[in-house]
């Protein structure tokens, strides 16, 4: 929901002058410019436009004052040409002001000015004193490249003169309300009085007067005046009504009546989350929470499911709040305030979507709303354990259940993780059909409530086969289950937490190193406490975790394994940046990770006890950064981190759409190919740009990492941030494969330009990778081979397309070329994508027309044209396969072949229904016409073609297809479908397309 900053009510009477303070701030939600002519942009930025007028110049630069999705507002500068923003008020002066730079550090070399006419005013602990009616800030920086301030928030504190009064304001803005909402109204003078209206009219001193917030369950329009010493404000107006609900199905149908990428209006929208949330994200876009939405439940599809994002308004604390409070199946309840079709120009696949900061979660900050019509089944222990054998191995069931027993085994309740196991059975005098409560939460009047061997429970959840791969243990159970007590056992239900002595680093590494074996992490906890000796991947708002190394000394810099410990994907209580020298303490089981010592798991939680220092960044030139790299040994990497900016000079692997990341080169000159630290390029490994889009080739960007000498290459060390200053692109020649084949063999080594290969896939060579996002595969022109001749090597795939990647299929694929050792190639990291296939139109030959076709081809040649090649069974040479399906065998026009005087071409490796055809037989072969030779001599034939016996099949609902002048006969991809009015059909009568 969006938030519209206003006047701050704190206001003191002092005679006629009343002194207050205001927030000016962008609202957020959508990138924007401010107009640059001067124009009146007060409501914009958040302030009541009856006291402040708010004004935007681009001050001699080319770009417009920007404004951000996370509500900060961007000026520009280039050679002491820059963006200036001024800010005026009526009736009053303002006193003093409070400029807050960004909230994510993103001031990039700006120089700030405030000024009060043409006086420069520095600040005095913080504070600017203006003693004026206006006062302007510009940013002055002076470097050659755009240089940028980003201002989070700008504090007014000003007096009125009493001549004016402030319009008043209205909580909350946002206008749209689920079942009812209590409107209350403020005003920026204390002592003013407020009339307002429900009726449309406009409200006066005989209107009602606001004494407490009211409530709206209808479409109301609030009319609002405020009245001081006489003096009446202007009139504010807001509109509040009530959202209808909407399927899914319903959104979809209002987004497709848009024009495309065209966002439609607020609505409340329900349907049932396809998948648990997720996080996604990079740079200015991190920590954003998705779920999907659809009315068919456990569907995600970007074509069925309904795409939902909180782009920077994460309305849980932490992804894991999100997570335990929305399960796949769950009923959504979601006020959506902007909605879009998008369609991706890369590969034009279609996304529904909401737009940026406008979805917030059943109206309740994260809250979900189970459907009252859903009626869950509760099951006997023997019940739960039948369908859980039904399941797949280690898959959930798709609907929550009760499962109601006595409790056994019950395990001691974990304090520290808040979880309880234990078992369940039907009667506990037999303890038989063992079922198992896995990660309970036990609960009782709001508080935790251990679960006792003997209690009669109702757990609540979806049901699980889980299978041990080590051990082939099969465990029956129901997981993160809700637990409601039915009967209780007396017994000591106390919770103990567990309390454990605290140690030093050097003792975490002798119990870590002291781990061999099997037993590699220990049983027990540890409480760990040290001094931050280096940060290897700094503090992400994304994920809400940092990668450092602790030792015993306050004030060490290393990352030396003998004496420091890593903290692994550690969480700091304060959700910030912890800094160098902080003192931290962690519990968490020790682990030895080849000889690195460090916790077990990731996102493990820390305390800090002292606040550390920022760790100096340091900038160089790329060249600088390759310089201190090839100085470091083999293996070794830089304490210091260093911001490095330069140009995309080459791309290894393409950016990735669902792990957000790109493998790249970059030099200090704009056009340079250099991939390669001897030629002083750095490489970026694993970067995330922050459009979350192709860098493209001379893309500027710039990084903060440590540098790296891996093996003479010089890099960043581990995944980093990416900021896009420009964006690149990249032309690509598209080709077909065998003119790819042909670019390719004039190759030595790897292109340095891109291309795109359009082809169908002959055969998969690795089949998709989830952990890497990628998988191989050869291509050929034409859609029947089984082995290409040109390889996709580890090409970058949407997951949400695997479907698609199979033999058969059409794709693109964009990469560069290599001509190696494993041939003609797209080497790793190419990316590819689905695409539409050309139409196959089939011509129909006789044998002696194909005979004729093949003679002109020279030997090894295949038609360019796809026949379908009439005759007759002649003779065969090789029996039917039952296993492949395929035979092969002679045809020939002439019904008694004559080997002396008949023509004949072979059908090799033809696919025939069961059980092939026999002499006599009229018979269909598709496909392409070839030219062979063997020790006989030269023959034409057909090679894995599709073979027909009789007649081509004719379709069951011929009639509904009539064969008329625009209705016609083709071969698609292998299949007989027939064309009419621009319309495919199949043999079945069914329309395709």
């Amino acid at each position: 929901m969006k938030k519209f900053f206003s006047l701050i009510t704190a206001v003191l009477f002092a005679g006629s002058m009343f002194a207050a303070t205001a927030v000016m701030r962008y609202p957020g939600g959508t990138t924007a410019n401010m107009a640059g002519d001067g124009a009146n942009n007060a409501a914009t930025v958040g302030l009541d436009a009856t006291l402040f007028t708010v004004l935007s110049d681009k001050g001699g630069h080319s770009q417009n004052v920007g404004l951000n999705k996370d509500g900060t507002i961007r000026l520009y500068a280039k050679e002491g040409n820059g963006n200036i923003l001024s800010v005026s008020m009526t009736g009053g002066t303002i006193k003093n002001i409070v400029v807050k730079d960004s909230v994510n550090s993103k001031t990039k070399g700006g120089i700030m000015s405030v000024k009060v006419g043409e006086n420069v005013v520095t600040a005095t602990d913080g504070k600017y004193a203006i003693e004026s009616d206006g006062f302007a800030i510009q940013n002055l920086g002076t470097a050659a490249s755009n240089n940028q301030i980003w201002i989070n928030k700008i504090i007014i504190e000003f007096e009125l003169d009493g001549t004016i009064v402030p319009a008043p304001s209205f909580n909350p803005e946002d206008g749209s309300f689920i079942g009812s909402v209590e409107v209350s109204l403020s005003c920026a003078v204390e002592d003013a009085k407020i009339y307002y209206t429900l009726d449309e009219t406009d409200p006066s001193m005989e209107s009602t007067e606001y004494t407490a917030p009211f409530t709206l369950t209808a479409a109301t329009t609030v009319k609002a005046i405020a009245v001081n010493s006489g003096v009446f404000s202007a009139i504010s107006e807001k509109r509040y009504a009530p959202l209808d609900t909407i399927t899914v199905t319903e959104a979809r149908a209002l987004i497709d009546a848009a024009p495309n990428n065209t966002y439609v209006g607020t609505h409340l929208v329900k349907g049932v989350a396809a998948g648990k949330p997720y996080v996604t994200g990079s740079g200015g876009f991190k920590g954003n929470v998705i779920v999907w939405l659809t009315d068919i439940e456990n569907k995600k599809d970007s074509l069925e499911g309904y795409y939902i994002a909180g782009w920077n308004n994460q309305p849980w604390e932490s992804i894991e709040a999100a997570q335990a409070e929305i399960g796949e199946g769950d009923t959504i309840l979601m006020v959506v305030t902007k909605m879009m079709l998008y369609t991706n120009p890369n590969n034009q696949s279609k996304i529904y979507e909401t737009a940026s900061n406008t979805a917030y979660y059943g109206g309740m900050l994260g809250k979900y709303v189970e459907d009252p019509t859903i009626v869950y089944d509760t099951l006997t222990v023997a019940e739960a354990k039948a369908i859980c054998d039904t399941l797949g191995t280690n898959t959930s069931s798709e609907t929550k259940y009760y499962v109601e027993g006595y409790a056994v085994y019950a395990d001691p309740y974990d304090a520290l993780k808040k979880n309880q196991i234990f078992f369940m059975v039907d009667d506990p005098a037999t303890q038989d059909s063992l079922f198992e409560a896995y990660l309970a939460t036990p609960m009782k009047e709001g508080v935790a409530y251990p679960v006792l061997s003997g209690d009669k429970v109702r757990v609540f959840g979806r049901l699980k086969k889980y299978i041990d791969s080590k051990t082939s243990r099969k465990q029956l159970e129901i997981t993160d289950p809700t637990v409601e007590f039915l009967e209780e056992v007396e017994g000591d239900r106390t919770i103990v937490i567990p309390t454990i002595d605290t140690i030093n680093v050097a003792r975490a590494l002798e119990i870590g190193k002291a781990l061999t074996g099997s037993q590699l992490v220990t049983k027990e906890d540890y409480c760990i406490e040290g001094y931050v000796s280096h940060i290897q991947e700094p503090y992400t708002e994304q994920y809400g975790n940092e990668t450092f190394w602790i030792t015993d000394t306050k004030g060490d810099r290393t990352m030396d394994k003998n004496v420091a410990f890593e903290v692994y994907h550690g969480k700091p209580n304060t959700n910030a940046e912890i800094g160098l020298q902080a003192k931290i303490r962690i519990v968490c089981k020790i682990k030895n990770y080849n000889g690195t010592i460090e916790n077990d798991g990731q996102n493990v939680p820390f305390e800090v006890l002292e606040q550390g220092v920022p760790e100096e960044v340091k900038k160089v030139s790329v060249e600088e950064a390759v310089a201190i790299g090839k100085a470091l040994a083999t293996g070794a990497e830089t304490l210091d981190r260093y911001e490095i900016t330069g140009y995309v000079s080459q791309i290894a692997e393409l950016y990735h759409p669902d792990k957000k990341t790109e493998l790249f080169w970059i030099s200090d000159t704009k056009g340079s190919r250099a991939e390669s630290s001897e030629d002083n390029a750095f490489y970026v490994f694993n970067g995330r740009p922050d459009n979350q889009q192709e860098l493209g080739l001379d893309a500027q960007v710039r990084i903060m990492t440590t540098i790296k000498n891996y093996n003479g290459t010089i890099e960043n060390n581990s995944a980093i941030d990416v900021e896009v200053l420009e964006k690149g692109s990249i032309e690509a020649d598209t080709l077909s494969v065998k003119e790819a084949l042909a670019e390719g063999a004039k190759l030595s080594g790897k292109s340095a330009e891109f291309c795109v290969v359009e082809g169908y896939i002959a055969s998969v060579s690795k089949k998709y990778d989830a952990s890497y996002g990628n998988m191989s595969f050869y291509m050929h022109d034409k859609f029947d081979k089984t082995r290409g001749d040109f390889q996709c090597y580890n090409a970058k795939v949407a997951k949400k397309d695997t479907a698609y990647f199979k033999q058969g299929s059409y794709v693109r694929v964009l990469g560069r070329m290599e001509n190696g050792s494993h041939g003609i190639q797209l080497t790793q990291g190419c990316r590819a994508f689905t695409a539409q296939a050309p139409k196959l139109d089939t011509t129909f030959v006789t044998v002696a027309e194909a005979v004729e076709i093949g003679n002109a081809l020279a030997v090894n040649e295949e038609s360019d044209i796809y026949y379908a090649v009439s005759g007759y069974f002649a003779y065969g040479s090789v029996e039917y396969d039952e296993s492949a399906g395929t035979q092969t065998f002679g045809i020939s026009d002439d019904e008694e072949y004559d080997v002396e005087t008949s023509l004949s071409i072979y059908a090799l490796n033809a696919m025939i229904a069961s059980p092939g055809a026999d002499y006599g037989d009229k018979v269909y072969v598709v496909g392409w016409i070839s030219k062979s030779k063997d020790e006989d001599g030269e023959f034409i034939s057909i090679e894995n073609g599709n073979a027909y016996v009789n007649e081509i099949p004719q379709p069951t609902g011929f009639e509904q297809i009539e064969m008329t002048e625009k209705a016609r006969k083709v071969l698609i991809n292998g299949g007989i479908y027939i064309i009419r009015d621009n319309k495919l059909f199949n043999l079945q009568g069914a329309q395709v397309r």
